[in-house]
């Protein structure tokens, strides 16, 4: 009895595109055998043509001996657009046996490609015009890395609710840190605790918040689909839960996927100006050609040709108009038609502006196993201006 003592390949999961690989067969001169490969899909290698396809012929089993030490052939995976398994099968002829503990069946995965939306997002959406389109990036789980360079502006809206203009935070850089990503799940019953029951843990993980429940508290551990939250809550049976992962680090362990952002900056783009509409007298309400950008709040000074700055004068509130509007100031003014004014934040290290330039690299060194989208949340450095 000729033994066969080791059956190898590479078992590493295949990207999309495929692969050559050796198949080695080791053991004792004369050890014969059979090799039969096999698809998910039903199909088989044909070892003559080196394609997969349905039905049995006889040039889809390879019948072979080991000459010598071992027996050596190359097996042909081709490319494929979704997730398919292969197992390559040795089995024993005449007077063959495998050695002990020995392997005959050998799975190999190979995972189709899958697509990273990258974009922008807020829970400010009254204040921004349409963002613009996002940018993807493709790749496989199985190796290999892609980058795209991005060139987003955002417009405060142009409405009489929203256009109050928006203030950037120069303090806080957009990091990874500044990149959310956001999912669901259901609670599995109705529960009333700080453990919850889901449906599903996918695309969840330690750290990621709970946005949609009361607090928003975070997961402080999973076991099994039951996760631990920082809180107790109040859920009902199939109630949806929207769960946040917020920078690098909660992403990855949610998703598996690992990217960078890089020399990523949002620079002011249009500033809000305005002129005066009519003369105004020795009154702290200034009338306008449109207040379009301009904060209230008290968060925004003005300036101009005869404007009196000679004490604190914020802008405490905004009467909204495209054309025409007003604002209240601190300090009654005097001053001529149509005299030019301009807008800066009382906070030297914010700006006030009507658009931003948001620019940068967005990589992806590991590539999810299913589609996702990943976003830069505004709301970490933008904050839009308001009526009062």
């Amino acid at each position: 009895m000729n033994n066969i003592n080791s059956v190898e390949i590479n078992s590493s999961t295949l990207a999309k595109i495929g692969a050559n690989r050796q198949l080695l067969i080791s053991g004792e001169d004369g050890a014969n055998f059979s090799i039969i490969i096999a698809t998910s899909e039903g199909k088989f290698y044909d070892f003559t043509d080196r394609s997969f396809s349905l039905g049995h012929t006889p040039q889809k089993v390879l019948k072979s001996q080991i000459n010598g030490s071992d027996f050596q052939t190359v097996i042909s995976f081709p490319s494929v657009t979704s997730d398919i398994n292969y197992d390559v099968i040795v089995i024993p002829g005449d007077n063959t046996q495998f050695a002990e503990d020995q392997i005959e069946n050998i799975r190999i995965e190979q995972v189709g490609n899958s697509v990273v939306t990258f974009s922008l997002t807020t829970d400010n959406t009254a204040n921004y015009e349409a963002f613009p389109t996002s940018v993807t990036l493709e790749g496989s789980s199985a190796g290999g890395s892609d980058s795209v360079v991005f060139e987003y502006t955002v417009q405060n809206k142009n409405d009489n609710t929203g256009g109050f203009g928006l203030i950037i935070n120069t303090t806080q850089p957009v990091t990874a840190n500044s990149v959310v990503f956001t999912t669901t799940a259901a609670a599995d019953g109705g529960q009333t605790s700080d453990l919850i029951l889901l449906n599903s843990v996918d695309n969840i993980a330690v750290g990621s918040q709970a946005t949609s429940l009361t607090g928003s508290p975070k997961i402080l551990s999973i076991d099994g689909n039951t996760v631990k939250l920082t809180s107790s809550v109040t859920v009902t049976d199939s109630q949806v839960i929207t769960f946040k992962s917020i920078g690098q680090a909660v992403i990855s362990k949610a998703t598996g996927m690992g990217f960078r952002l890089d020399d990523c900056r949002a620079d002011p783009a249009t500033f809000p100006t305005t002129t005066v509409r009519g003369a105004v007298s020795n009154s702290n309400a200034v009338t306008v050609n449109g207040t379009r950008g301009i904060s209230g709040g008290s968060v925004v000074v003005f300036g101009g040709a005869g404007v009196d700055n000679s004490s604190g004068n914020n802008i405490n509130s905004v009467t909204a108009s495209e054309t025409q509007g007003s604002f209240e100031c601190d300090v009654n003014q005097t001053l001529v038609a149509n005299t030019p004014l301009s807008f800066k934040t009382v906070d030297p290290s914010k700006v006030l502006c009507n658009s931003i330039l948001i620019r940068g690299r967005f990589q992806v060194d590991v590539f999810p196993s299913s589609d996702l989208e990943v976003s830069i949340d505004l709301d970490t450095f933008i904050t839009p201006g308001t009526q009062a």
